[in-house]
């Protein structure tokens, strides 16, 4: 019998490509629509991928779930040898024509390597997803898992930073570099739900704290800054926890110098990094956000504050003996916590002020207000926050060129607040004698800064 001969392959031709989010939106539309989600044809991408191969040995061949799926671990050996080869190959490959290296991309952010047992894989699984990032942005060829994948990947590494003496400092310091340069973690703000969002967020703001605070020798102070306010100014409205983490952190900038102890060194390096966050987007999104945050912090809602003080005054009454004791116990442990907590948000109110005034303007007219509290603690605590304020003059050079452009050199609030300046003064004769002290020091402060200022001016 004749052996019957095999069939002439066809050539197929080659796959339709398009950006992740062009995808993304083909297929929500699609689901609007009530169609189903479009299928290739398994054979044009088996061909596709054979070709790409062959023309380039280096790159893998992808799986039908795009190289995001877990797979079992590679041997560090030959891990480290192929992610090396494909960072040299990503590294020469200019931006914007690395089409044909899709595949060492979506490989790089798969678990085998982005998720693999030895640091060192994960290290070079980084580089290599940071060239990738740097050929296809902005739109790099990852779907949702690979995305994830690739962020927790590189939070990873730049946790190496909180570690100068490390083994992998040296090459944490480079992806930050090339990270920052590339707005990389852009990535962040893809994701479609708001808890992952500022999960990564927080991540990301803890790593660049930690790694503050180790910068002894204020290295790494500038490419921080730079990195978060790059981030951070993209945020339309700032998680409460963000914003919680960045006030705690503020604090009197401290000098290197003697008489500083160690631990307010580092606590120095942490605040001096926020600062100059806040500095870098004071003008462009953080205001609205902050002074919405000190007055819902500052001063909550009145109906919400009786009804908490009926509460309690109602199951007080209720109570006898024992019971009344313990009430009376939390009622006093709240009291002293809350107090804590004004203090703080007050001084962070004043570190903000010398950042930028805009991050405290629509604070103001509240202070003007609560200069007149029933409360003597808490007309003495803004008498004297009111009192610094309105002695500050702008550092020169200042923190922000745009606030000091608009001070003119003196005191801030004197021009700009001339009602806030009046009512300060009005203290000076309040019943309280703590307030009227505090009135005082306010005073004796705002005239040595205004003598100061003139003197700079005349000479």
């Amino acid at each position: 019998s004749r052996p019957i001969a095999a069939p002439t392959p066809r050539p197929c031709p080659p796959p339709r490509r398009e950006s992740y989010r062009a995808e993304r939106r083909t297929a929500e539309r699609r689901a609007v629509a009530g169609m189903p989600p479009r299928r290739r044809s398994s054979g044009a991408s088996s061909a596709s991928s054979a070709v790409a191969a062959a023309a380039h040995p280096s790159q893998p061949r992808r799986s039908s779930r795009g190289g995001g799926g877990r797979a079992a671990a590679r041997p560090r050996e030959e891990a480290l040898k192929k992610l090396q080869d494909w960072a040299e190959v990503l590294k020469g490959t200019e931006q914007g024509a690395g089409e044909v290296h899709e595949g060492i991309v979506a490989s790089a952010a798969g678990a085998e390597f982005a998720q693999h047992g030895d640091a060192e894989v994960r290290m070079w699984a980084a580089k290599v997803l940071c060239e990738g990032l740097r050929i296809f942005a902005p739109t790099p060829p990852l779907n949702e898992r690979q995305r994830k994948a690739t962020l927790q990947l590189l939070l990873e590494q730049l946790a190496s930073l909180a570690t100068p003496k490390g083994q992998w400092f040296e090459h944490a310091l480079g992806l930050l570099d090339a990270l920052t340069e590339i707005r990389a973690f852009m990535l962040i703000f893809e994701s479609k739900a708001p808890e992952e969002e500022e999960a990564l967020l927080a991540t990301l703001l803890a790593a660049c704290l930690a790694a503050a605070r180790a910068d002894e020798n204020d290295a790494l102070q500038g490419r921080l800054a730079k990195l978060l306010a790059d981030v951070f100014g993209e945020v339309d409205n700032f998680p409460k926890a963000i914003l919680r983490t960045l006030l705690s952190e503020l604090g009197p900038s401290s000098s290197p110098g003697g008489g500083v102890g160690r631990h307010r060194r580092v606590a120095a390096r942490s605040s001096d990094l926020v600062r100059r966050v806040l500095a870098g987007i004071a003008h462009r999104n953080a205001a609205m956000s902050v002074n919405e945050h000190l007055i819902a912090e500052l001063y909550p809602p009145a109906t919400a504050a009786a009804a908490a003080a009926a509460a309690a005054s109602g199951a007080a009454g209720g109570a006898t003996g024992a019971a009344a004791v313990e009430i009376e116990a939390e009622e006093f442990e709240e009291a002293l916590a809350c107090r804590e907590r004004i203090g703080s948000l007050f001084a962070a109110v004043y570190e903000l002020f010398t950042i930028d005034s805009q991050l405290v303007n629509r604070v103001l007219p509240h202070l003007h207000a609560d200069l007149l509290a029933k409360d003597p603690k808490r007309r003495c605590d803004v008498t004297s926050l009111v009192g610094r304020m309105l002695a500050f003059c702008p550092p020169r050079p200042p923190l922000s060129a745009a606030a000091s452009a608009a001070a003119g050199g003196g005191p801030l609030l004197l021009e700009r607040h001339p009602l806030l300046l009046d009512r300060f003064l009005e203290r000076s004769d309040d019943a309280a004698e703590e307030v009227r002290l505090s009135a005082l020091d306010g005073a004796r402060a705002l005239l040595l800064a205004a003598a100061e200022a003139a003197a700079a001016a005349h000479g």
